[in-house]
């Protein structure tokens, strides 16, 4: 007997399965650009924060050099640094302006010089908070109710295999008028059946039957494999977003040290027993660990939304 099952229907499930795996990735890329263009707006802040720094040291410095106290090689070593600024701040404003373009394209909008898109606060909060057990979210997954649906076909398919090759049975009803004496007649019905056995088929049959086994086999071991890749899958992506949370933790470190560290230079400059140079030098490293931290929280952001969409929570 054959399993109650509508292919029309299932293939119409099969579709909508994958449409919302599709929506799932392009809702997943659509975050991932919008973090990535959230990160080249940040890192411009704080490059523009750096270049009024290196500005109001040059100032400093050219007013020692007018005044003698420091030799015109100090003062270039201030100027070369206020050009380089100046480039990295042009292609950073490129690059915004083409991962504006992409974000724009990606979800169907037109791009203008002026359009601006709203900036969501970093939450770094502790990834424990949204962890869950991977083996419930499992049939969540597009993926996984995709393989079941594969289950399904198979099953089907050698169930319609196996009625090709069954006895067919037939029964019929009929009727027989009868004049047997004059003057009288009667009427006697019948009831008969017929068994149709493919036995010229059944050598043919064996073999398809077994191969068609073997494929239902073969799809059970294939989706028991694709499952373990996806519980690997959620595994990944969450090791990847506690790497991210200790990653941020750590340059928050990273930063206080640096801030110290060009506060030091800063005075034993002011004092006379530091160089422009080593000074420079500082203001780099300082810039160097904020624009870290920038990149790390967004690759934070970009960490927990896959999480959270691997696991069926987004």
């Amino acid at each position: 007997m054959l399993p109650e099952i509508n292919l029309p229907t299932l293939g119409v499930e099969v579709n909508q399965i994958q449409l919302n795996a599709t929506q799932h990735e392009i809702m997943f890329e659509t975050e991932r650009q919008y973090w990535q263009l959230i990160e080249l707006g940040e890192k411009m802040k704080t490059l523009d924060r750096y270049i009024q720094m290196v500005d109001t040291l040059h100032k400093e410095v050219n007013a020692a050099f007018q005044s003698g106290l420091i030799i015109r090689n100090d003062l270039l070593k201030v100027e070369l640094k206020q050009t380089e600024l100046q480039m990295n701040r042009l292609k950073l404003e490129n690059g915004i302006v083409l991962s504006k373009m992409a974000l724009c394209q990606l979800i169907g909008i037109s791009y203008n010089q002026s359009i601006r898109f709203a900036e969501n606060p970093i939450s770094p909060d502790n990834p424990q908070m949204i962890y869950t057990d991977h083996q419930l979210a499992l049939t969540k997954r597009s993926e996984y109710q995709l393989l079941q649906k594969s289950t399904e076909t198979e099953k089907y398919q050698t169930k319609m295999l196996l009625g090709e090759y069954m006895p067919q049975l037939g029964v019929g009803v009929g009727a027989m008028y009868l004049d047997v004496l004059e003057g009288k007649s009667s009427t006697a019905g019948m009831v008969f059946g017929s068994v149709n056995i493919p036995i010229s088929g059944w050598w043919e049959g064996s073999h398809k039957m077994k191969e068609r086994r073997l494929k239902e086999e073969q799809n059970r071991n294939t989706v028991a494999d694709n499952i373990e890749k996806l519980l690997l899958q959620m595994q990944q992506a969450r090791n990847a977003l506690d790497e991210a949370y200790q990653q941020m933790q750590l340059a928050k470190i990273s930063i206080r040290q640096a801030e110290v560290n060009l506060k030091v230079c800063h005075d034993n400059y002011a004092a006379g027993i530091l160089n422009v140079s080593d000074l420079l030098e500082a203001q780099a490293i300082a810039q160097s660990s904020k624009e870290n931290m920038i990149s790390i929280q967004c690759n934070y952001q970009v960490a927990k939304t896959r999480y959270l969409q691997l696991t069926g929570m987004y």
